[in-house]
């Protein structure tokens, strides 16, 4: 049963991959602060106009602000062009049919009519050719909300003034945070993986000599639940099954899209099983070995299960509590620590119980992972009608105002980036999983050829640390999220096939060795 869960947190995990699509024109990202000490996020286009750092920002006057929605600022003669935007600074809208030219154009008019700068809601049309303007004032665009209430609640003797964000803000330590759990989860879940691995063909050989004695046991003794049906029959993971999967998810991924409202409790409810289920199953092993049955204690019996210690019992009741106090705090800001530790938990299972049976496996399944993850992102926009990748809004919920635990999530810890980013940095446990199944699947290569030195298994954990630096390096220079796969995969695949290649054993690793192939268990 454990396996079925297996296959269940596979599933979750490759939904949880999110992204942005970057536009047309770079643009990049500024704060208005004023007086008052009220913070709003801008965004400006570099190619069209230059934003002061905070040490050189310019003060204006929040009376300098003038409603411009209503003037054709395409047009240089229009009479309040002319006379009504010198020494101020106009709030232009495209939600009108008043001009149909470029931010650039606009900009222009403005300038050389003397306005201090422009305000615009994000709606004026943005195609133009870079520098094809001089344009000396500052031009940046705000949420219309923000807008509003620097306009209304801002007193008229109030300043404001603007800067960009400097690259020492791009640092937030939440990224080291994020790092350290991703790499010490796929270090430790490719460790249980080959442990249990190289266990359970022992345990497999010893057992068949140990059947007759341990039925004529009289005493009935507790078993661990975890390791009850391993002598289960198991199939084989083909590349056919691979294909059948990602197909499946990708279905499966569209229905949840289009019916995120109805589907959403459900995957919430499945989630909360799948968080007891890992929770028990990574901690029922430890329980169980660290101390030996006490007598005294009391047992239970259950048909499928056999028997349950007390111990056992106590585990189960916490890791039940555990998933309902996430479901019910939820939405308090302190409860990333519990989602943190639930969705370490999840990916150790996944790494730990599915055990992929060669590398042409592996590659097969993160070679279309990727393409997946490639198409859901940055293609869907083209057809989708509010332009929002399908990922990215599964990803959020949709409209059911819920989101999707699949992502490992902790606070920013710098208050402006909170400003114009979320106040948390997420990793989808797809980014940590899946890369991971083949980490796993080194080690257990290791284990099995028995190489002390575990050189497949240390380089592809090398090859995971710099595919996730690689992925924080992009995501701060380009200040938007990024697919982690596309770097991830190839940093992964590639050490592997390099050392295999190096020692003459790539046909033995392709194809699983010679060892008893290493397979998805299944009840």
């Amino acid at each position: 049963m454990k396996d079925h869960w297996s296959l269940v947190a596979s599933i979750l995990c490759v939904l949880a991959f999110a992204s942005s699509v970057d536009s047309k024109l770079e643009t990049r990202l500024g704060i208005l602060e004023t007086s008052g000490g009220d913070y709003y996020c801008i965004s400006y286009i570099p190619s069209l106009s230059k934003i002061p750092s905070k040490s050189d920002s310019q003060t204006f006057q929040i009376s300098s602000l003038i409603n411009f929605t209503h003037v054709d600022t395409c047009n240089p003669n229009d009479e309040s062009v002319v006379t009504d935007s010198k020494n101020k600074i106009p709030f232009i809208s495209g939600n009108n049919d008043l001009g149909n030219c470029s931010i650039a154009e606009r900009a222009k008019n403005l300038q050389d009519s003397g306005a201090l700068g422009i305000l615009s809601d994000g709606t004026v049309h943005g195609e133009f050719t870079p520098n094809q303007f001089k344009i000396t004032i500052p031009v940046i665009s705000a949420m219309k909300n923000d807008i509003y209430k620097l306009s209304t609640t801002e007193s008229s003797e109030s300043t404001f003034r603007i800067y960009h964000l400097d690259h020492s803000f791009l640092f937030d330590p939440a990224i080291l945070a994020l790092f350290l759990m991703a790499t010490g989860t796929v270090l430790l879940g490719s460790f249980l993986s080959g442990y249990f691995s190289k266990n359970k063909r022992k345990g497999f050989v010893s057992g068949e000599s140990g059947d007759h004695t341990a039925a004529q046991s009289q005493t009935l003794q507790p078993q661990s639940i975890t390791n009850i049906q391993d002598e289960d029959a198991s199939v084989s993971i083909t590349p056919l099954k691979v294909i059948i999967y990602v197909i499946f998810m990708s279905c499966f991924l569209v229905t949840i899209y289009f019916f995120s409202s109805y589907i959403i409790y459900g995957l919430i409810g499945l989630y909360i099983l799948l968080s007891i289920t890992s929770t028990y199953s990574i901690f029922e092993p430890l329980v169980m070995c660290s101390y030996s049955k006490c007598s005294g204690l009391p047992t239970c019996f259950f048909p499928k299960w056999k028997c349950m210690e007390f111990r056992q019992i106590l585990l189960l009741v916490f890791c039940i509590a555990l998933s309902v106090v996430w479901f019910i705090y939820r939405k308090e800001p302190w409860i990333w620590i519990i989602q943190d530790f639930l969705g370490i938990l999840i990916c150790l299972l996944l790494m730990r119980d599915v055990r992929l049976p060669s590398l042409k496996i592996c590659t097969l399944l993160l070679s279309l992972l990727l393409f997946y993850d490639i198409f859901f992102v940055f293609i869907t926009p083209y057809f989708t009608k509010d332009g929002e990748s399908v990922m990215v809004d599964v990803a959020l919920g949709g409209d059911s105002g819920e989101t999707f635990p699949i992502v490992l999530i902790v606070p920013r810890m710098l208050s402006l980036k909170k400003i114009c980013y979320s106040n948390v940095m997420m990793l989808g446990l797809g980014d940590i999983a899946l890369p991971g199944l083949l980490v796993s699947y080194c080690y257990s290569f290791d284990v099995h050829m028995e190489k002390p030195c575990k050189i497949y298994w240390i380089c592809a954990n090398i090859g995971y640390i710099i595919g996730l630096i690689i992925t924080d390096v992009s995501l701060l220079l380009s200040g938007a999220a990024q697919p982690a796969l596309l770097y991830l995969v190839p940093c992964t695949l590639v050490p592997t096939f390099l050392v295999a290649l190096c020692r003459g054993e790539f046909k033995t690793i392709w194809n699983g060795g010679p060892f008893p192939s290493l397979e998805l268990n299944h009840s």
